[in-house]
């Protein structure tokens, strides 16, 4: 895997012009993220590593081969081609789809088929009912092209991009606006403030590509958690699904050169309102890094192992206490409902 640091330094080397590629992160907002908090998010997200996962910003693809990694220790028994074909990425920046790409397709050179299934394009210009890319098929000398289309995701996972929406321009605003009160299945907010965050259109829009029970786990800016434009998202999550964590960290930054607070958001889709009511939620403070708490293990399969360990802690998790590496406060869905709707 080409990590955080390596993957900036690389970048630029290919690209040949540093303040090009500079540029156009902060213009988007786009932030390369710890492999470690990816791997908590995906064990959340993606427990037994089954089923296709899409990263709607998926960057250098950090959260693409971290969950290759994930099935390849779950479901050994799976081939590469197999595991390419469940894992989708999108990013509105050329250089980055391609970076994603080449990361993905080098865990295994050998083979010819070695095609994974990441696109250049705004994640607001893909629809789950429509062709998503074509890749070759056939021999060399009879090549053709199969047309892709997007599986129902047993997850979306990614770290969207931190910008408010107006720095973007009139065309990225009337984008995101489409999406509003659509759905077929869960139906975005007719409206939300227009001081909101980017990142809050990827949820509404993903919620459109999970299965039933499918989840949706984003690292994005806290700030819509205490923040008036954050209301929207927040009633909306409550209506649909259920909030497992949210997860801060007091020890570490989990992603490059952005200087705002950060949250993990891990939550599953389920159409049962007494079920959503019943549900915990948790909210979690790290005061350790994830590696402090995990150990440092250079085995995958270990790593992985530990990962989930700190998952099953955090779900394990009742009442409001602290310990020496976490505060915690757990509550019940219902009763943030009823504070939402006051």
């Amino acid at each position: 895997m080409i990590h955080a640091e390596n993957e900036r330094s690389t970048a630029c080397t290919l690209r040949g012009d540093a303040y090009a590629l500079t540029h156009e992160r902060y213009e988007w907002g786009q932030h390369y993220t710890s492999s470690d908090v990816v791997d908590l998010m995906l064990s959340f997200a993606l427990p037994d590593g089954k089923g296709p996962v899409l990263d709607p910003a998926t960057g250098g693809g950090t959260f693409l081969v971290r969950a290759y990694a994930r099935k390849k220790h779950l479901i050994p028994d799976q081939t590469h081609q197999e595991r390419l074909k469940e894992l989708f990425g999108v990013d509105v920046s050329h250089f980055a789809a391609t970076m994603a790409t080449v990361n993905l397709a080098i865990r295994k050179l050998e083979f010819e088929d070695n095609y994974p299934r990441v696109k250049a394009r705004s994640f607001f210009r893909v629809q789950p009912d429509e062709e998503f890319m074509r890749l070759p098929s056939g021999t060399e000398t009879e090549a053709t092209q199969t047309p892709i289309m997007l599986p129902p995701m047993r997850a979306v996972v990614g770290n969207p991009p931190y910008v408010r929406l107006h720095k973007l321009g009139e065309d990225r605003q009337r984008e995101v606006e489409k999406i509003l009160g659509r759905g077929a299945r869960i139906r975005a907010p007719k409206r939300i403030s227009r001081l909101a965050n980017y990142h809050l259109y990827f949820w509404f829009h993903a919620a459109q590509f999970i299965q039933p029970n499918g989840s949706v786990a984003f690292l994005t800016s806290g700030e819509w958690l205490d923040s008036d434009y954050g209301a929207a998202l927040q009633l909306w999550l409550l209506d649909n699904f259920k909030i497992h964590a949210f997860i801060e960290s007091g020890a570490e930054a989990w992603f490059s050169e952005a200087r705002v607070g950060t949250v993990v958001t891990v939550a599953t889709h389920c159409g049962d309102e007494a079920e959503r009511n019943a549900n915990d939620v948790r909210f979690v403070t790290l005061r350790r890094s994830i590696r402090d708490l995990i150990g440092n293990s250079e085995n995958e399969a270990e790593h992985i192992q530990a990962v989930d360990r700190l998952r099953d802690r955090i779900l394990l998790l009742s009442g409001a206490d602290e310990s020496d590496d976490l505060d915690w406060s757990v509550v019940r869905q219902r009763d943030l409902i009823q504070l939402g709707k006051q």
